[in-house]
Formats: C-alpha cells, sequence, structure tokens
C-alpha cells in the first residue's frame, strides 16, 4: 500500500504499509515535536523563519554579500556538507546569475511537479558545471534552492529517504518525487494541505513543502 491520507477524530495521518510494516503519522504530532527540538538545538531562536527572511530578500535584491552569508548559515545551521563548493561566496554569484530559472520554476501542486524537477535537474547540471565538479548531492541542493523559493523546491535529505522506504518507496530524490505525486493525488490532499497549514500557523516562513518536511524528518 502506497502512502495515503487518513481523516480521524479531527487529526489527519500519513499511513502505508510495505512488506508487512505499517506506519502510521500523527501530522500534528510530529510538526509540534520538530518545531519543539528545532527550538531547543538550534544556534539562535527563530533560525528558519531568519533563513526565509534573508534567503527572500537576498534573491528579491539580488545582493551577492547577503546570499552569501544566508547559504553559509544555512550549511553551518543544518550541518550539511561544509567542503568548497558549498561555500557561500562560491554559490552565491552562481544562484544569483540562476534567479531567472528559480523564479521560472512553477508553484508546487500535482500538475507541476515533473516540471519542478527538469528545473532542479537543470539548476544542478548548470550549478556543478560553473563550479567545474560533478554533480552536487541532492540533498543539500535541494535546502539551497528550497529556500531560495520555499513554495516550489522541496527538501530532500537522508532521513526523509529512510521514511519514503517505508512507506514503499525508494530511497532516493526520485523516490520521493513518486511518494509527493501520490500525496499530492489524494482526494483529501487540499484539506489535509489546509489543516497542516493551520496546525503550523505560529511559525514563521511557514510553507507547506516545510511542513512536510517536518512531519517526515523525525525517524
Amino acid at each position: 500500500m502506497a502512502i495515503k491520507i487518513k481523516f480521524n477524530n479531527n487529526k489527519y495521518y500519513l499511513e502505508g504499509k510495505n512488506n508487512g510494516l505499517f506506519l502510521e503519522l500523527d501530522c500534528s504530532e510530529r510538526i509540534s515535536k520538530y518545531n519543539l527540538l528545532t527550538h531547543n538545538h538550534c544556534l539562535y531562536p527563530n533560525v528558519e523563519g531568519q533563513l526565509y527572511n534573508n534567503f527572500s530578500r537576498s534573491i528579491h535584491n539580488n545582493v551577492r554579500g547577503d546570499l552569501q552569508r544566508s547559504i553559509d548559515d544555512l550549511m553551518k545551521i543544518y550541518r550539511l556538507q561544509r567542503n568548497a563548493p558549498f561555500h557561500g561566496n562560491r554559490l552565491a554569484p552562481i544562484i544569483l546569475g540562476k534567479r531567472g530559472i528559480i523564479n521560472g520554476t512553477p508553484i508546487f501542486n500535482l500538475h507541476n511537479i515533473d516540471e519542478i524537477v527538469r528545473s532542479f535537474n537543470e539548476l544542478n547540471r548548470i550549478i556543478s558545471l560553473e563550479l567545474d565538479r560533478k554533480l552536487l548531492p541532492e540533498t543539500s541542493l535541494s535546502k539551497i534552492l528550497h529556500f531560495c523559493k520555499p513554495n516550489s523546491f522541496w527538501i530532500f535529505d537522508s532521513n526523509i529517504g529512510d521514511l519514503s522506504k517505508v512507506f514503499g518507496y525508494s530511497g532516493t530524490f526520485k523516490g520521493y518525487v513518486d511518494l509527493l505525486k501520490k500525496l499530492s493525488s489524494d482526494t483529501r490532499f487540499e484539506s489535509f494541505k489546509n489543516y497542516i497549514l493551520e496546525v503550523d500557523h505560529n511559525m514563521p516562513g511557514r510553507n507547506f513543502l516545510k511542513i512536510i518536511d517536518k512531519i517526515l524528518w523525525l525517524r
């Protein structure tokens, strides 16, 4: 059984079964737990809200120095790969030069997923070429592009990959794409989306794709 949305006792759950293993995620409980954990462990309060604001301002105003600092903050806070390609001074000018592709990427919905994947892959190819290296890891690049345009690009990391496998999908970026397609095609999707946005309504910078990350991120 692939992932599906369940509504019970005024709450929404994500559930699935694979190889005899049944999984049910209480969405509001996992959102609250994620918010508590990040509040207790982040280097400064309201870290994600500040990152969203800083990335948005940097991209909109085309300010290299601000974007450079935002990328470095993201790498540090989320303990992402810190080798040379992910230093803000290298990535910032390249990303600003690709604002047209980033801003032209459609807002997430079921019908736009394939187009968003094409934009993601094209940006990876172009950025990697300008850095003169092989393709960037999807886990790190997905976070950077998500904060550049949070309503279009989703976050993918190893935790989400592991949980995708439990739901019967491959633990790869493509597997998570398949999971998102199935989730978005569920008849309860719109009411589910409104529900989790309301659950997370007090969090700065809230957006649907980040909330899905919160639900699936915890092991």
